[in-house]
């Protein structure tokens, strides 16, 4: 492809030369950045399944303590359901899947955190990123620049 006069062969300009070779260090096969990310999702799906479920648990209080449990009706006839009682129902059931989901949460936490220890993944890979894009550390993932080989 390269005949004399035409300039340097495409193949060889668009092929990496042997010197050069990228160092992104992985454990189990993830760099610190996807560790990083795989924990921030873990935690903040804790951190969702405690928010919701402290919400339904403030809901069901303020419906409970806003009604009676007690329901006339004259005898030998039955009462009726009333609507507050489906909706307190309802509450505690969302409670319920709220709890559920948080321990699902919790149990991922803590399964991410098992396979990271297994593979020996660093405690500062585990933590939330401090550092900007403008303030790369040497020895990063995937943005780390080339290092040519003698």
């Amino acid at each position: 492809m390269g005949a004399a006069g035409q300039g340097p062969d495409l193949d060889r300009l668009l092929k990496l030369p042997d010197s050069v070779e990228y160092t992104a260090e992985k454990k189990a096969g993830a760099t610190r950045s996807e560790w990083r990310q795989r924990f921030s999702e873990a935690r903040k799906a804790v951190d969702d399944a405690k928010s919701a479920l402290e919400t339904a648990q403030a809901e069901l209080a303020r419906v409970a303590g806003s009604k009676s449990e007690w329901q006339m009706a004259p005898p030998g006839l039955p009462a009726q359901p009333s609507e507050d009682s489906s909706s307190s129902f309802q509450l505690r059931q969302t409670v319920k899947r709220q709890r559920s989901e948080l321990d699902r949460a919790r149990a991922r936490l803590r399964e991410l955190e098992v396979e990271a220890n297994l593979a020996g993944v660093p405690d500062d890979w585990r933590q939330p990123s401090t550092d900007t894009r403008s303030s790369h550390r040497p020895g990063d993932d995937s943005a780390t620049a080339p290092a040519a080989t003698r």
